[in-house]
């Protein structure tokens, strides 16, 4: 293994359109966090990486769990 992270993953959610907050009616959701991010880089180019965190049993963890198997 070239490279190991320990850190958190997380759902980002972005707004649809710009502009004040209370008039915003949708969001995309996607995978975010610093050591993830990184991870899924240095997987892309070839390294041999691993990660350790921990995600909870609710719908945001199955999110990153899905999303993160699609990313290997």
């Amino acid at each position: 293994m070239d490279v190991v992270s320990f850190g958190e993953s997380m759902v980002v959610f972005s707004p649809e359109v710009s502009g004040p907050l209370r008039h915003v009616n949708r969001f995309s959701k996607s995978l975010g966090g610093a050591e993830s991010n990184v991870m899924i880089a240095l997987a892309r180019l070839g390294r041999a990486v691993g990660w350790f965190s921990k995600v909870g049993d609710d719908e945001f963890g199955k999110f990153i769990g899905e999303k993160r198997r699609l990313e290997r």
